[in-house]
């Protein structure tokens, strides 16, 4: 696992040191050479030709960069889980931005995606729930066709940071609504592509959900295409942080290749009491090559089959908190015929680990995040997982009774 970073008091030492497989674009001094050298340019391998996502110090803010250098145009500011902003920026302005002495790091914005919830097939809605839910509640196969808890999450807020909610879908009732939308294409938090409801449909749908009480607040950073940067993402962690109630939950389905700022936001958030829960990735690698699973204070998860073996197409490793049912299961579809469909992947596991944290959360909504995750690894049920991949945990989700 890596090392937590503290923003506070001292980014840029964080930002400087070799936690993170992210490298400097030219090689130059980290953050703590005189301002005579760039702040260091990471790069990634996916980038958005042109944007960046620039960090300053805590004492300096976006209007400080811009005063100095007339011309650049902020298009996302952050202040939360991020003291900085996000522009496109020609060569020229790259490099003048790079030599403020305000300036801690600079990082290519990046593509990331939803972690596909691969094919499903779509149904009228059907009484049995899924299969995910029933292994959850038992320690053990064969399974029982039941899903038993005490209690449901109500009052607790659970923050879907994904591509929207279907607002109006039966599953949600009234209980779903719009917080945050960075993709700014009208569609105003809902859902266009499918994945964000999916993934609430799990986390606290009324039939198919963990938590059924659960408030479901849609943080929008993912398009139609499920598809979206590296500064949307970290636009959302902020907005949540800024503005989020608690007892709160937070899924995050989607991520990219490693980001020391994707990673250190996710940290921010989880430190200010929003534990992420992060699916590990579909790409059958090293979960801490991805961000934010990689980030030392998330929460990934990965997915298993029916079986109990880990989904071989899922990632693993020892960033890799917990794993949870993702094959074949049944949620919310995309749709206006109140009908279903099953999804498989780490992006439904995720939400089964965020509902039984907000069932946990509702009996005691001032726990952090540090103790709603040591309370899922003590309740896991261990040693039952097979082929979970080098260095993983051999924990299996487990509602502990709540």
């Amino acid at each position: 696992m890596r090392p937590v970073l503290h923003w506070v008091p001292a980014l840029a030492l964080a930002l400087a040191g070799p936690a993170f497989s992210a490298h400097a674009v030219d090689g130059s001094t980290p953050l703590s050479a005189p301002r005579s050298a760039p702040a260091p340019l990471y790069a990634s391998p996916d980038p958005i030709p042109g944007r960046y996502i620039v960090a300053v110090q805590e004492q300096s803010t976006h209007r400080d960069i811009t005063a100095a250098l007339p011309g650049i145009e902020v298009e996302r500011t952050y202040s939360r889980v991020l003291n900085g902003f996000s522009a496109a920026l020609t060569p020229a302005q790259l490099d003048a931005v790079r030599h403020h002495p305000s300036v801690l790091a600079v990082e290519q914005d990046a593509e990331i995606r939803g972690d596909s919830t691969g094919p499903g097939s779509r149904s009228n809605r059907v009484s049995a729930a899924s299969w995910g839910l029933d292994r959850i509640d038992q320690r053990d196969l064969p399974l029982d066709g039941q899903y038993n808890v005490k209690t449901i999450g109500l009052g607790v807020n659970a923050y879907v940071i994904d591509s929207g909610i279907e607002f109006a879908h039966p599953e949600f009732g009234l209980r779903a609504r719009r917080g945050f939308d960075a993709v700014g294409d009208g569609q105003n938090g809902n859902d266009c592509d499918g994945h964000g409801t999916q993934v609430a449909g799990v986390l606290g749908g009324k039939t198919y959900g963990v938590a059924r009480g659960v408030s479901l607040i849609s943080v929008r950073v993912l398009n139609c295409e499920n598809s979206g940067s590296s500064s949307k993402l970290i636009a959302g962690m902020d907005w949540v942080a800024l503005h989020g109630k608690q007892p709160a939950v937070v899924n995050i389905s989607a991520g990219g290749t490693n980001s020391r700022l994707i990673d250190e936001a996710a940290n921010r958030l989880a430190e200010q009491g929003f534990p992420p829960f992060v699916s590990a990735g579909n790409l059958n690698v090293d979960a801490c090559t991805r961000s934010p699973a990689g980030a030392e204070r998330s929460i990934a998860v990965s997915s298993t089959n029916k079986d109990d073996s880990r989904r071989q197409t899922n990632a693993y490793g020892p960033c890799v908190w917990i794993f949870a049912p993702g094959t074949d299961i049944e949620t919310a579809d995309l749709t206006t015929e109140e009908g279903t469909t099953t999804a498989s992947g780490t992006s439904v596991a995720a939400p089964h680990v965020a509902g039984v944290a907000a069932l946990y959360k509702g009996l005691h909504p001032l726990a952090s995040t540090e103790t709603v995750r040591l309370w899922l690894a003590e309740q896991a049920t261990e040693g039952r997982l097979t082929g979970i991949g080098t260095g993983s945990p051999n924990r299996l989700l487990y509602t502990g009774g709540l």
